[in-house]
């Protein structure tokens, strides 16, 4: 008997769960069992005081874990090198720009400001 009632328990977690799921990260922090509960209903669970309070702690623990997954962007030596990649390569087409103008800086400026011009008419803005 106390297999059966396992399983029905593991079923109840399963389903507060999956309600759980669909809160939209932002607003999980300010979230309340009653806005999981009404789920379980239509699910076809009874609401007892076990499912609430099964329902608080499983929403206790999915809070602490959103907070615990924003711990803030993780860095990798990967991003690190392709930012680096990206200064080379723009720092590589400006010397091509004034080489381009023959060393004349003056009129790689107005090459850029024309090009920025173009931008924004083709942006709309």
């Amino acid at each position: 008997m106390s297999k059966q009632r396992g399983g029905t328990q593991e079923g109840v977690s399963e389903a507060i769960r999956a309600e759980i799921a669909k809160i939209p990260a932002g607003e999980l922090p300010a979230a309340k069992p009653a806005r999981v509960l009404p789920g379980l209903e239509v699910a076809g669970f009874e609401i007892t005081p076990s499912v609430r309070s099964t329902t608080s702690k499983l929403l206790a623990k999915a809070k602490n874990e959103a907070v615990a997954g924003d711990g803030g962007e993780v860095v990798s030596v990967a991003d690190a090198v392709a930012t680096s990649r990206a200064f080379e390569d723009r720092r590589e087409l400006a010397m091509r720009l004034v080489e381009a103008c023959d060393g004349d800086f003056g009129l790689a400026r107005a090459v850029i400001a024309r090009l920025e011009q173009f931008y924004r008419n083709v942006r709309g803005g």
